[in-house]
């Protein structure tokens, strides 16, 4: 701060300019000569006035200027003595200054306070002029000099916290889409990256239309990783390999600087931005709150809650949310990352295996050709036998959810390796597959899959090490169609280390490998359909990959699939580990409890000759004798060979054996993993204890941990704080708790292992807590009795059900209460004096045994209950409870006699059912209630009525009612041609074939011929769509009708047309459907809203949703709403409907004004499609605005019916006369109806 001479005898200055208008440059004057600087805060503006004050202070003393003393002018109104306060005050270095803005005036200004002003205490009103010329009272307070910045600021937070009581916008806050503007040291405007994201926040709006908000989420996780979005995606290029000139490549670093951009140069706080948000999801990016959103949204139908998380997993998005990058075309790692594989502990990691590699035929790992193959029927006994063969009912989805799921299921394309992308090599392949003996053909293909390979471990081959590869298909699209595998229970480590050996036992353990295990085994007949590759080949081709062998009759479809299980397949392996099993259990001629299996106590050595561990394609048999240890391994080799397979690296009986990423010492009787992988984690460990490391790296390494602490699960009491620093997902050096937990499992890792000769206790602890305190228990057993209850680990409950009464899974655990509350009383009826109080102690009682005149009964124990007929009758209350016995015809009424579902929001209870009908009607072959309602009361209707004509056909036809599946197939074929010849529409063959299998279930899935025809009759008269009504002939027709005194009508129409609303959704409209708007309440309260098929009209939409809202929210169409309230408020009732004619009447009307313009054969249905298109091609709405507002659940719906370009097609009909007019009633359409102007007709 200095001072300067402001005068022209200072040599320093040229010359003086006076401002423009506006505070604009002065005339003359180039911008270019002009310096610019950063606009300051308040308190910034404040010092600067405050030095300057003190340094022309200190200027005017060297000066020898004497400032007069400035006093306040009188004030004649004021009290005696307040002059003198005002000087006072002055003189003590206090300001008047503004509380508020007015015109050029900031809050902070100095003003001039008058004498005779109103004034309390520190604050006066002023009178002063805006920048209108209006004079306004503003406030104005004292402060002190030094404390005006603090004034300020504090003046603006209040005026931030104020809030209306009335009015549109009743609260003042900051804009919640802009961040403050800053800048460096240079006076360029910047933020800085990290310091902006830790300053955004998340504000919650009701009406966000992206939910759940993802943006800012992501934005952490980037700043966690990187310095900027343009940064993370130079390291995603660089990780990722991939291939140069990807569109991907350029698109995401285009959506990178675009948010750089905006959050470092422009400030905006994009967390709160919609058009951000999704930008956001565009990079591909999924966090752990979009996940949870979509499963809640899903948690209705818990199927396809299930096979929905596995479509978005299958599209590159895994359980915990967090994103993987696309897979490029051609890109060896693609497929993987598509596929998320997990990473296996089942052998020592090496680089390189696993990975997925470029197709090379000549290393892929497949049968020679030679063999036979395995029959996967032929090969299993029992349940699961039965499961194979009858595929289509046990193993496949039901018809409903796989409806449900279709759509995104088609939307999981098979990923390929390049090599398939040439027709050449494609056929070259299924040639090599041919003579490998795994491929097939058929003439239906059910579902298509990809082909790749990943590395296997290399194999010295004639004293030369070869590189293999392992083929695996994309089977994500057929898995999606299949349902969820059980359970398979594997042999595992963990498993063997729970087993006891005696101190004078040695164990003894010979292994055996099964060569191609899953291809090796043959898919029953008809599954090889659903695991098609990817194109059909023609003739001369099939004739070629199989050297002539398949018979190809001409015009026959030829599928290429695979022949055997395939790695890929959901229920691979749990079908081959079953085949295993019971080849194990019939070569040995034992049950299933001597084989040693996770989910069951292990075996005991001592009572048999010899066990077993299968796993998948490893053979183990286990003995404390060294020969019947060699004879069981040889007699499951023997029984796997006769079924078929190969076996191969046979390991002989002896004490030592490395299996399953781990290591067995029968003489120590020792269960560890392998020194190697030790090794190599506790290194692991020690290097993370001492480095900065990422989260992912921490739970790579605590999956690797896991593998080890299986052997003992001590170990994994070991971690706490690991497992928050993953969850935090923060690159750092770990702390020093986090650091001491690394360092303490290194040491602890060596004492990681499973003693077999480990000896039981006999004494038991039990343990307990309650809010009161704790308690502990102590007693002695046999050390027999507790190794039996030791082997039973309490957390396989979640899994299995093979201890005792958990196998009894037939009753919910409410009623098996309530019956034990009847076993109870019927003892004290038998035992106890009567007349005496009863004290019945429960733990979690359904049902209480309470003193009334009537009987209670709970909704669950009720059928316990009324089988026992044990109630509680008191005459007087004074008195104790007695116990009777009473027949079921004595129960009074109050003691539910029928079931009838509860009312929900004022419906009706329409279902009652008697009580000897509950819960047998569909076991006695007649159609359940809730069956029933599955469809509409007209649907039902339309059903009946298809139903009729083909049993009349049946009849004509000589054909016995009812049919069976092959007798119906045939005749339903047969009947849709008969209909075809009669000209009548395909829809009513599809509602024919749903009406029968809509009575008779047991034939749903089977019509195959019917099915058929009716994709030919489809293909034949393919389905139409009706063209889009233009906006002003949509005007025209309703003009016509306000001319005919049909105003109503009119209003119907318009709304339909706006609302894109069915026509039968718009004729239902009732008084209760019309929301008036909320005038104070907010913007998206101010419109009057239209609720479609609302919950208590039972009735809901095209695609099962209730109370769908839609607003009149266009300024232009806002008059319309206002025409549906006056007719609303006109009703009486709620339940009234807006308009009293019929459909049938509406439809005439229609059609005849609508050819009156011109145009023929016009349906209601085009108003829908008309207003989609009209807000389309005049973008009111976007694309999913129109989706959303349509209620269309697909993209292609609303591509099928907002037919943007066809829109001309109509108009072109139209003669000129009556284009004139439909262009004269959507001007002039709301003055007529709202009487300003009289109608006109298009004769007029």
């Amino acid at each position: 701060m200095y001072s300067e001479v402001l005068h022209d005898r200072n040599g320093d200055l040229h010359a003086f300019y006076l401002g423009g208008p506006g505070g604009g440059l002065p005339r003359g004057v180039a911008a270019a000569n002009v310096y610019g600087f950063a606009p300051m805060t308040v308190r910034e503006y404040s010092n600067f006035m405050r030095i300057g004050r003190t340094q022309a202070a200190a200027e005017r003393a060297a000066r020898g200027i004497v400032p007069p003393p400035v006093a306040p002018p009188a004030d004649p109104a004021a009290p005696a003595g307040a002059g003198a306060a005002r000087a006072a005050a002055a003189a003590a270095g206090q300001l008047w200054v503004l509380g508020e803005s007015i015109g050029q005036k900031k809050i902070g200004d100095i003003v001039d306070v008058p004498a005779g002003a109103p004034s309390l205490g520190d604050v006066a009103l002023v009178q002063m002029v805006d920048s209108d010329g209006q004079t306004r009272v503003v406030t104005a307070f004292r402060v002190s000099a030094d404390e005006v910045a603090q004034f300020c600021e504090d003046r603006v937070q209040q005026l931030r916290s104020c809030e209306a009581c009335e009015g549109i916008d009743r609260i003042v806050a900051d804009d919640i889409r802009t961040l403050a503007v800053k800048y460096g040291a240079n006076g360029e405007r910047r933020r800085g990256f990290k310091e902006t994201v830790d300053e955004m926040t998340t504000t919650e709006m009701s009406d966000f239309p992206f939910e759940p908000r993802t943006c800012l989420p992501y934005l952490q996780a980037v700043q966690s990783i990187a310095e900027s979005n343009f940064a993370q995606h130079l390291a995603w290029v660089q990780q990722s390999k991939i291939p140069e000139g990807s569109r991907a490549v350029y698109e995401d670093e285009a959506l990178a600087q675009i948010l750089d951009v905006a959050i470092c140069y422009d400030c905006l706080c994009v967390s709160n931005l919609a058009s951000f948000e999704l930008l956001v999801r565009r990079r591909g990016i999924v966090v752990p709150a979009l996940t949870e959103h979509v499963a809640r949204k899903l948690h209705a139908d818990a199927q396809i809650m299930k096979q929905k998380r596995k479509i978005e997993e299958s599209k590159g998005r895994g359980k915990s949310g967090k994103p993987s990058k696309p897979a490029p075309k051609g890109a060896a790692e693609g497929a993987l990352s598509a596929l998320r594989a997990p990473v296996s502990g089942y052998s020592e990691p090496e680089n390189g295996v696993g990975s997925v590699v470029n197709m090379d035929l000549s290393q892929m790992s497949l049968p020679d050709g030679q063999v036979a193959g395995v029959s996967l029927l032929d090969g299993l006994q029992g349940e699961v036998h039965s499961v194979v063969h009858n595929f289509e009912d046990f193993m496949l989805q039901d018809a409903d959810t796989f409806m449900t799921l279709s759509d995104e299921i088609s939307k999981v394309p098979p990923y390929n390796d390049p090599l398939l992308a040439s027709r050449s090599g494609y056929i070259n392949f299924l040639k090599h597959l041919f003579q490998c003996g795994v491929l097939s053909h058929t003439s239906t293909c059910r579902g298509r899959v990809g082909a790749f390979c990943v590395a296997k471990k290399p194999k010295v081959i004639n004293n030369v090490l070869q590189n293999r590869q392992r083929l695996v298909l994309d089977c994500r699209q057929t898995n999606l169609s299949f349902r969820d595998p059980p359970m398979t229970e594997l042999g595992s480590l963990a498993a063997l280390g729970q087993m006891t050996l005696d101190p004078e036992d040695t164990l003894y353990m010979a292994s055996a490998d099964i060569c191609d295990c899953f291809y090796a085994a043959n898919l029953p007949p008809g599954l090889c359909s659903f695991f098609c590759f990817k194109s059909d080949v023609t003739a001369a081709e099939a004739d070629f990959i199989s050297g002539g062998v398949w018979e190809v009759s001409d015009g026959q479809r030829i599928c290429p699939c695979i022949s055997v299980l395939p790695m890929g397949f959901s229920w691979s392996c749990f079908l081959i580990q079953c085949l295993h099993d019971q080849a194990t259990m019939r070569a040995l001629q034992v049950d299933r409890s001597a084989l040693v299996l996770d989910g069951q106590p292990p075996p005991s050595l001592g009572e048999r000759d010899c066990i077993a561990m299968p796993y998948i394609d490893n053979v183990h048999s286990m003995s404390t004798n060294r020969a019947r240890c060699q004879d069981g391994c040889d007699l499951i080799c023997e029984e796997l060979k006769s079924l078929g397979f190969d076996l191969h690296e046979e390991t002989p009986a002896s004490t030592q054996l490395s299996t399953l990423g781990g290591f067995i010492d029968g003489v120590k009787g020792e269960v560890r993993a392998t020194s190697q992988r030790m090794w190599r984690v506790s290194i692991a460990f020690s290097y993370i204890a001492h480095a900065v490391v990422s989260p992912k790296l921490v739970q790579k390494l605590m999956g690797h941990a896991m593998t080890i602490c299986i052997m003992n699960r001590c170990g994994m009491c070991i971690f706490r704080k690991l497992y928050d620093f993953i969850e935090k997902g923060e690159t750092r050096r770990l702390s020093s708790s986090e650091r001491d937990e690394a360092l303490n499992f290194v040491g602890f890792i060596p004492l990681l292992y499973s003693d077999l000769r480990l000896p039981w206790s006999d004494t038991l602890t039990c343990t307990d807590a309650s809010p009161e305190g704790y308690g502990i228990c102590e007693s002695s057993c046999a050390v027999q009795e507790a190794k039996n209850l030791g082997e039973w680990c309490e957390r396989w409950r979640f899994k299995t059900a093979k201890l005792g009464k958990w196998r009894d899974c037939s009753e919910h655990i409410t009623i098996k209460e309530g019956r034990a509350l009847v076993l109870a009383l019927r003892r004290s009826a038998r035992v106890l004096t009567r007349n005496v109080a009863i004290l019945p102690l429960c733990q979690k009682p359904t049902s209480r045994v309470i003193p009334k005149k009537e009987v209670i009964v709970h909704k669950k124990t009720q059928r316990s209950l009324s089988r026992a007929s044990l109630v509680t009758t008191e005459k007087n209350v004074a008195k104790k409870a007695t116990l009777k016995r009473l027949l079921p015809s004595e129960w009074p009424v109050s003691a539910v006699k029928k079931r009838a579902c509860r009312s929900i929001q004022g419906v009706k209870k329409d279902i009652t059912l008697d009580e000897d009908s509950v819960g047998t009607r569909a076991q006695t072959q007649r159609m359940t209630v809730l069956e029933q309602k599955s469809i509409s009361k007209e649907c039902r209707g339309q059903y009946a009525q298809y139903l009729e004509k083909f049993k009349a056909f049946c009849r004509e036809s000589a054909v016995q009612w009812p049919l069976s599946t092959e007798e119906a197939d045939l005749v339903m074929a047969d009947y849709m041609d008969v209909m075809f010849i009669e000209k009548r529409a395909a829809h009513e063959g599809e509602k024919t074939l749903a009406a029968y299998e809509f009575q008779f279930m047991k034939h749903k899935g089977l019509m195959v011929r019917s099915r058929r025809a009716l994709r030919g009759w489809r293909k034949i008269t393919p389905a139409t769509s009706r063209l889009p009504l233009p906006q002003i002939i949509m005007a025209g027709i309703a003009m016509e009708m306000v001319a005919a005194n049909l105003k109503s009508m009119a209003v119907m129409t318009m709304i339909a047309f706006h609302m894109y609303l069915r026509p039968g959704e718009a004729l239902e409209l009732c008084k209760r459907h019309i929301v008036p708007p909320v005038r104070m309440a907010g913007n998206q309260f101010a419109w009057v809203n239209i609720i479609i098929r609302d919950q208590i009209g039972q009735k809901p939409d095209k695609v099962g949703v209730y109370d769908n809202s839609l607003p009149f929210d266009v300024k232009e169409h806002q008059w319309i709403g206002q025409q549906a309230l006056s007719l609303a408020k006109a009703l009486k009732s709620p339940n009234d409907r807006l308009f009293t004619f019929t459909m049938e009447e509406f439809r005439k009307t229609f059609t005849r004004l609508g050819a009156k313009l011109g145009v023929m054969n016009l349906h209601p249905y085009q108003l829908r499609h008309g207003g989609a298109t009209q807000d389309l091609t005049s973008h009111v709405r976007d694309f999913n605005g129109v989706k959303s507002r349509g209620r269309w659940k697909t993209d292609s719906s609303v591509r099928r019916y907002a037919k943007v370009g066809r829109v001309q097609q109509l108009l072109n009909q139209l003669p000129d006369s009556s284009r004139s007019f439909c262009l004269w009633s959507h001007k002039n359409l709301e003055k007529v109806c709202t009487g300003r102007c009289p109608p006109r007709t298009v004769s007029a």
